[in-house]
């Protein structure tokens, strides 16, 4: 019988147990002068699990010391530095 995924935090913590090693995405690596992607980083299952974890350690503590209660319901206001596209595919 197949598992349940029940949150988002679910599957991935299913997915690092399951696939600790095998990459879950790529992070482009760009060239300092001219901006073009050079290589691909593979993030890992684990890794990437890791980086959440620490990620929202960081900002509970961040919104503990504002007086943010534990479990409240927060909105994220993100905005991207710059999203630039390789001519190559």
């Amino acid at each position: 019988m197949a598992s349940v995924v029940s949150s988002p935090l679910t599957l991935i913590e299913s997915s690092a147990s399951l696939y600790a090693t095998s990459p879950a995405f790529k992070l482009p690596l760009h060239d300092a002068q001219s901006g073009e992607v050079e290589n691909w980083e593979p993030i890992s299952y684990s890794r990437f699990k890791r980086d959440i974890e620490l990620f929202a350690r960081h900002w509970s503590h961040v919104l503990k010391a504002e007086g943010v209660s534990p479990r409240s319901i927060v909105g994220v206001w993100y905005v991207a530095l710059r999203i630039q596209r390789s001519q190559s595919y």
